[in-house]
């Protein structure tokens, strides 16, 4: 029995880790009828498979996930985790699946507007206005240092956001809520407006 058990838990953790690396494919796919749905559904395939093993369960599994998707891919993993985790507490019959219906959209939707707040409208033009200014000062290793701590500090980001969705459900958004990032987003943009000065400075110097 202990060595089934060992057995389930390494086949679900490969399937969650293949469900993680489809997540970075899940705009690959995007289409006008239900955006990012075939990539939500290719990313949750092996998680579903390994979750419900009746036939049944894994068609009204696939169903659920093939309707119109849409959100920030930064939070495509965190999403990923806490839909797995429902999907778990669905197949041990201590959720109904109608509860991921009412909560589902509403979380896409308010991770997308604070998605494109805080990382395409603040921290991308403080990495791009930063760099430019870096470059423009006569660096070369620095931009390129700037460029990999952001790279790396996003894919940390995806890595915990999607094993805190995995751990944690839906709660694991109250901990999300902590972080306060509309507000880090706006000061994120009082850096960048000094950072704009900075580069016109460099552009068009005195004289």
């Amino acid at each position: 029995m202990p060595g089934l058990r060992e057995q389930f838990w390494s086949e679900r953790g490969k399937a969650y880790l293949q469900c993680f690396l489809r997540t970075y494919l899940v705009g690959a796919s995007m289409n006008p009828r239900g955006l990012m749905s075939v990539g939500l559904l290719y990313s949750m395939q092996p998680g579903l498979w390994i979750i419900h093993r009746e036939p049944k369960a894994r068609e009204q599994a696939l169903k659920r996930y093939a309707k119109h998707f849409s959100s920030h891919p930064f939070w495509v993993p965190c999403l990923v985790g806490i839909f797995l985790s429902v999907e778990a507490d669905i197949a041990g019959r201590r959720l109904p699946p109608e509860a991921l219906e009412k909560i589902k959209n509403t979380t896409s939707y308010t991770l997308s507007a604070i998605g494109d707040s805080v990382f395409a409208g603040s921290l991308l033009i403080f990495w791009s206005l930063s760099t430019s200014c870096l470059l423009l000062l006569g660096h070369r290793a620095l931009p390129l240092a700037v460029g990999v701590f952001f790279f790396l500090g996003l894919q940390t980001f995806r890595v915990y956001t999607f094993l805190g969705g995995i751990r944690r459900g839906f709660s694991f958004l109250s901990a999300l809520r902590r972080w306060d990032l509309i507000n880090w987003g706006r000061r994120i943009k009082f850096a960048n407006a000094a950072l704009l000065l900075c580069l016109w400075t460099l552009l068009f110097p005195r004289g």
